[in-house]
């Protein structure tokens, strides 16, 4: 049976490459170029501009017409942001403008209260914006509007932030290409061939494109993370029920909580993770001691390269292996630390795991949700339709409703597992401790590559149901001129850890890579 299975496994691999080569081949020689940036400001952080409009040396008009300006220049290549509050923004941005004349309030004060003052902001388009579209990719909703902000943009917007625009998906959020029947699909700034991610992938395309300086994503299987890696920013995954979920479609009803589900930011500049986060976190912010120092220098440091040789995932390419070598030398030589490999044999089992945890939360079913609650849907009539190109749902979408049920439900097997690896990592981590692990297998894939990968999502979406924060960091670029990163875990309420690690990479190793030229 052993040598059976590594065969399959030869097999396997082999397949990958194959499927990449044809890829490759098929898109060989259409990739479309980025404009330059031509303006400085757009590579600047969000506290730094704050801070020059807090100080008069900037307005907030000004650079709400920039970022404008910008994403009308990137966003025919990119279809990252897909619905627009520009004129609202610019009323919004004059007003910020004369609160700061008037001199009613210090730089102090306004600091305090508004740190973001005048700074441009997107959203993930299933997160509720008031009188935005809120269709969460779903034809049958193109013609919903929010009748009010999600928690998340309410805070954002009393922390002084100027919504300018809401951003692609997946279909409901549940798959890792943003592409759906309304809006279409997003493309990757570094290579308009590969995907974005997803399901915030509109984020995390318009914000490496340098449209967007910080954005609002959501994450139930890697959805902030995937995008943060593909499209080379940072984006963090909070420990569950810090941020709200309140305004995220699917609803989750009266619950201001959801496991396994978490909002958090994505961002160009990892010196905007903690700022970001307070706000985020509102009534919640004592929970996470965002305050309190990390020195680097007293961190345990640990790592795991992959999940060992399984038929389910691609086998961990050089480019990923890489970026973690560099890290793990980092920490050995400017802080004399030793990493330590662990061995998670349970690993292997991780999309089960996340498949068995989800089935056993208490809620509507995915084709439940594409439904709206309105009926059964004959999956096997809109594959028909699909083939035709006259279905509402994208084929993703299509076979999950289709093999849900078939899919693990809440196997009591796979969920001990789960329990037993949450214990032995808290054990192991305590509150100084971090966990250097793949953020995926591969750099972003080509469009529609992923069909041919659906579990390679597990490397990020295991943490979703072991309920640990997440920080993906931007490491450069591989081979192919594409991001690579790495994740950086930590155990529960720990998330200071690995917002403090993404800001040390961001020093040593530069963070995100601009994929359009700069001209000064």
């Amino acid at each position: 049976m052993k040598l059976f299975w590594k065969a399959f496994s030869v097999l396997h691999r082999f397949f990958d490459i194959i499927i990449h080569t044809l890829f490759r081949i098929a898109y060989f020689g259409k990739r479309d170029e980025l404009p330059p940036i031509n303006n400085l400001l757009l590579l600047s952080s969000a506290t730094s501009l704050a801070t020059k409009i807090r100080k008069k040396k900037l307005k907030s008009v000004d650079l709400v017409n920039l970022y404008i300006s910008r994403i009308k220049e990137v966003n025919p290549l990119i279809n990252a942001a897909v619905n627009f509050r520009f004129e609202a923004a610019l009323e919004e941005a004059q007003a910020v403008d004369e609160l700061i004349a008037c001199g009613l309030k210090t730089e102090e004060e306004l600091e305090r209260a508004t740190p973001f003052l005048g700074v441009p902001l997107s959203v993930k388009e299933l997160i509720a914006v008031k009188g935005m579209p809120f269709t969460a990719g779903l034809v049958t909703r193109k013609n919903v509007r929010s009748p009010y902000d999600a928690e998340t943009v309410k805070l954002m917007k009393a922390a002084g932030a100027i919504p300018l625009a809401t951003t692609n998906i997946s279909e409901l959020g549940m798959w890792y290409e943003s592409y759906n029947r309304v809006y279409g699909r997003t493309c990757n700034p570094y290579d308009t061939n590969r995907s974005p991610g997803g399901s915030s992938g509109g984020e995390g395309s318009l914000i490496g494109a340098a449209a967007s300086v910080i954005g609002i994503g959501s994450d139930i299987g890697g959805s902030i993370r995937m995008p943060s890696l593909f499209n080379g920013v940072f984006g963090h995954k909070p420990t569950p029920e810090v941020v709200s979920n309140f305004g995220s479609y699917p609803s989750s009803g009266e619950r201001e909580f959801v496991p396994c589900l978490s909002v958090g930011p994505l961002c160009r500049y990892a010196t905007d993770l903690i700022p970001v986060m307070k706000v985020l976190s509102g009534k919640n912010y004592s929970l996470l001691n965002l305050e309190l120092p990390v020195k680097m220098k007293e961190l345990k440091v640990y790592y795991l390269e992959d999940v060992g040789n399984h038929v389910m995932f691609t086998k961990v390419d050089s480019d990923m292996l890489n970026a973690i070598h560099k890290v793990l030398n980092h920490f050995g030589n400017a802080y004399k630390i030793v990493p330590k490999k662990l061995e998670f044999p349970s690993l292997k089992y991780m999309y089960l795991m996340w498949a068995s945890f989800i089935s056993s939360c208490k809620g509507p079913t995915f084709s439940d949700e594409l439904s709206e609650g309105k009926g059964k849907i004959n999956f096997k009539l809109e594959l028909l339709q699909w083939i035709f190109g006259q279905s509402r749902f994208t084929f993703p979408a299509i076979v999950l409703g289709m093999t849900e049920k078939s899919v693990i439900e809440g196997s009591d097997h796979y969920l001990k597992m789960l329990d037993d690896l949450k214990r032995e990592l808290i054990m192991t981590l305590g509150d100084d401790g971090i966990f250097f692990f793949p953020s995926h297998p591969t750099v972003a894939p080509h469009h529609n590559e992923a069909i041919f990968k659906p579990f390679n999502f597990s490397y990020t979406a295991i943490f979703n149901v072991l309920g640990f924060p997440v920080t993906q960091c931007p490491l450069g670029l591989g081979r192919e001129n594409l991001p690579v990163g790495i994740q950086v875990v930590a155990a529960p309420y720990n998330d200071r850890l690995t917002l403090s690690v993404a800001v040390e990479l961001e020093k040593v190793f530069g963070g995100w890579v601009s994929p359009s030229k700069i001209v000064e």
